[in-house]
C-alpha cells in the first residue's frame, strides 16, 4: 500500500509540473512577451481618494485585439460621459474634479471606454471626502477664564463642522 501510494503522489506531482510548464510555456501566469496581450483598458490608479473640490489625474491605456497598445477613450463619471456638476467632472485628457458638495453616497466611479471598440473598457472607484478646513483666526485670543464664548474663522468649513477645546 506505501508503493501505490507514493506512486500516486509521484504522479500528482508530476502532473502538477506538467501543468505549470503548459501555463508558463503559453503566457498563462508569467506574461512572458511570447503572446499579444489580452485586449482592453486599464485605468490607473484603479482607487483615489479625492477631497471636495480637489482633482485627481486618471490615465488609461488601450490595448486592441492585435495586442496594439494606444488609442484615446471617452471618460465618464457614474455613466455621464465628461459626468455632471452632482458627481463631479472628468475632462479629456482624464482630469477628474470633484464636485463642491459630497454626493450621496459618497463614493463614485470613473470609467474609460475605448472610441474605437466600447466593448473595451475599465473602471475606477473614487471615494469623496470633506474638504480639510484651515483655521486663519481664533477671537477673543488670549481665552479668558470662565464662560467665554469664541468665533473660529478660516476656510472649507462644511455645514455641521464642530471646533473642539482641549
Amino acid at each position: 500500500r506505501t508503493a501505490s501510494v507514493s506512486r500516486a503522489r509521484a504522479i500528482n506531482t508530476l502532473l502538477l509540473c506538467a501543468f505549470s510548464l503548459v501555463l508558463s510555456g503559453c503566457g498563462g501566469l508569467t506574461g512572458d512577451g511570447s503572446h499579444p496581450p489580452q485586449p482592453g483598458v486599464v485605468i490607473t490608479p484603479v482607487a483615489a481618494d479625492v477631497r471636495v473640490g480637489d482633482t485627481e489625474q486618471f490615465l488609461a491605456t488601450v490595448t486592441d485585439s492585435k495586442g496594439v497598445t494606444g488609442g484615446t477613450v471617452k471618460w465618464f463619471v457614474e455613466g455621464k460621459a465628461g459626468g455632471n456638476a452632482t458627481v463631479g467632472t472628468i475632462s479629456e485628457a482624464g482630469v477628474y474634479k470633484a464636485p463642491t458638495v459630497l454626493p450621496n453616497p459618497p463614493s463614485i466611479h470613473v470609467t474609460a471606454t475605448s472610441t474605437t471598440d466600447a466593448t473595451l473598457t475599465s473602471e475606477a472607484m473614487v471615494s469623496l471626502q470633506n474638504p480639510v478646513p484651515t483655521v486663519s483666526a481664533v477671537q477673543p485670543s488670549p481665552i479668558s477664564v470662565g464662560d467665554f464664548t469664541i468665533t473660529v474663522t478660516g476656510t472649507k468649513f462644511v455645514k455641521g463642522a464642530q471646533v473642539q477645546l482641549g
